[in-house]
């Protein structure tokens, strides 16, 4: 309640109010009076009933309003706004002191007296009768009436405000889909510890950088649904490899990293890395769907060398590519010599992207022959690069980073368009029909418009599509999603052969053949070099070209090199094959030459 001893603020405001009487010195209406008809009757009412007049305003205004006695820091009066944002009704908080309303953290950070000064927009915080805070921006100014000093709060609730701001500070950090720290407060943390351990002699931590292996097939087979599900339930087991202290971070798509503070050895980091590989490793329950799944980790512990974070989290990355490269579900710790391979790497990559534009491809072509009479039945078209420093690069060395950055998407276009025109230019030199091999990689298999542009180039070359063989590996079948399965299909609708490369070497099952439109089979040259020195190898290639001929399938045997190779192959009716034995595979000059197509000309 207010003390008797102070006049009600309101009512000494009405006074003033009635002082203040609009007039005008010629004796014409005010420009109030004539604003409407009715504002001089309604001005008249406020002027004679002024204290519930300025009462109604005082108690309905949005923005809270408090009166205060600055001797005593006695709230006087309050209006119903601001009552709200104390947490209770108005005949509790009159007469009450204002520090009872402060939080403790202000009241503590400077004296009573100081929060009740002159301010403007001021951030403040109230403490709720209830518990909880409000918090809210100040405005205090000082009135004086009939020569009582008084203070005027005006607050208002900017809890909203805040609550949005919390939200934008905590999208910035932290990752919508797992709820963990993203990349931005990952490389904060990790500073900080590097700070630390740079400055302890005993101090250091270990960057954990991991890649859920297979992630794509998930997402492709089953869905985006599932994927998403299958990510936030390894985050949450990822949460639970971790200490208080210690930080498990999403960067994105299906990459995590782990902070790990105070861990300096490798066996410790190595231990950490198994649990990890152990936790995942449980089948995962999503989408109505078991899934099973490991990763790919690469380790990097801090040292002395490091610097800045990003130095950190680079080598984990690079390490775990090379964990990655290596056959996947497995770690590796880093070594300085990963960095010169992953910027030789990088070297290559931005050579590779030049090749096509600086017109540094080329293909070379190996004949097929039939092994009872050694004539040249066909040729597989195999792609070189010309580079300019490092001269003929073969495609293992570069085929794998065509994939893994979608190089290869133009390249095999590029290799399929011109394997076409050489094979339609010896055509229409008097060449009889021979077929045409063209490696064909998983990358492209998946593209949604890989038939549409197959049949664009057998149209615009005039390829004849049933000489044209498509030579994939077995790894390219292990995705068998349904449109893998209709590419296949309206493949063989249009004549063209599907032959599987470097047979044996790959996946272990045979079930992926089941209904797959298979025409060749082509036995791997590990097993046909072996021949003599592996005897198990020649059972291998006995069952092989069993299997052919129970699929209707032709077999071609890769790799012969000697006539001991060839005479066994002919005994065990393998109809064709290739090899150096034949020929090496020579550029188009050098075969037209070898095989008298100039003379035709």
């Amino acid at each position: 309640m207010a003390h008797p001893s102070h006049t009600h603020p309101t009512k000494s405001i009405k006074t003033a109010g009635q002082r203040q009487k609009p007039s005008s010195s010629s004796g014409n209406p005010t420009t109030f009076d004539l604003i409407h008809p009715h504002c001089k009757t309604v001005r008249g009412k406020a002027e004679e009933n002024g204290g519930a007049w300025l009462r109604a305003i005082f108690d309905s205004v949005p923005a809270g309003i408090i009166i205060i006695d600055p001797d005593r820091h006695v709230i006087v009066d309050i209006n119903p706004a601001a009552a709200n944002m104390f947490g209770e009704g108005q005949k509790n908080i009159i007469g009450s002191v204002c520090h009872k309303y402060i939080c403790p953290a202000e009241v503590g950070q400077c004296p009573i007296t100081d929060l009740h000064k002159k301010v403007d927009n001021a951030e403040r915080v109230l403490l709720r009768a209830g518990g909880g805070t409000c918090p809210v921006i100040k405005t205090v100014t000082s009135v004086s009436i009939d020569g009582q000093a008084f203070l005027v709060e005006s607050i208002m609730d900017i809890t909203q405000r805040k609550r949005a701001e919390e939200q934008l500070v905590h999208d910035a950090l932290y990752d919508n889909l797992t709820g963990l720290p993203n990349r931005a407060l990952f490389m904060d943390r990790l500073g900080h510890a590097l700070k630390r351990a740079n400055r302890a002699e005993n101090h250091g931590c270990a960057v954990i950088f991991l890649d859920l292996d297979r992630f794509k097939v998930v997402n492709d087979s089953l869905g985006h649904l599932v994927g998403d599900s299958l990510l936030k339930e390894t985050a949450r087991r990822l949460e639970g490899c971790v200490r208080p202290g210690d930080t498990v971070a999403r960067l994105g798509g299906d990459e995590f990293v782990m902070l790990f503070e105070d861990v300096r050895e490798v066996n410790a980091a190595k231990a950490i890395a198994d649990r990890i590989q152990e936790v995942l490793s449980a089948p995962f329950l999503v989408g109505g769907s078991e899934i099973r799944s490991s990763a790919s980790i690469g380790i990097a512990l801090t040292s002395k060398e490091y610097q800045l974070p990003e130095e950190v989290l680079r080598d984990a990355d690079i390490t775990m590519y090379r964990a990655k490269a290596l056959g996947k579900a497995r770690c590796e710790v880093f070594d300085p010599a990963m960095r010169l391979e992953a910027a030789a790497l990088l070297q290559l990559e931005n050579d590779l992207r030049r090749a096509l534009s600086m017109n540094e491809l080329r293909i070379h072509y190996q004949p097929i022959v039939t092994l009872s009479d050694e004539k040249i039945v066909g040729f597989e078209a195999l792609l070189r690069w010309q580079h300019p420093r490092r001269g003929l690069v073969r495609p293992e060395e570069f085929i794998p980073l065509a994939e893994e950055t979608g190089l290869i998407i133009p390249i095999g276009e590029w290799v399929l368009r011109n394997a076409c025109m050489q094979m339609k230019k010896w055509r229409d030199r008097g060449v009889e029909a021979m077929r045409m091999a063209v490696n064909i990689s998983a990358v492209q298999l998946r593209q949604a418009d890989f038939v549409d542009l197959l049949e664009g180039i057998v149209q615009e070359t005039g390829m004849e599509p049933h000489l044209l063989d498509l030579e994939i590996t077995e790894s390219a079948l292990m995705d068998r999603t349904a449109p893998l399965i209709e590419t296949f299909a309206r493949l063989r609708g249009r004549g063209v052969r599907i032959c599987l490369d470097d047979f044996g070497t790959g996946y272990s099952s045979l079930s992926y053949l089941q209904g797959l439109p298979i025409g060749v089979l082509k036995i791997d040259r590990s097993f046909t070099i072996n021949l003599q020195s592996a005897k198990e190898n020649s059972k291998i290639i006995e069952t092989i070209l069993m299997l052919g001929k129970n699929l209707g399938a032709e077999v071609i045997a890769e790799g012969i090199e000697t006539r001991a190779q060839l005479d066994y192959l002919k005994a065990i009716d393998c109809a064709r094959g290739q090899g150096f034995f034949f020929s090496k595979p020579l550029d188009d000059k050098t075969l037209e030459a070898f095989i008298g197509i100039a003379d035709k000309a």
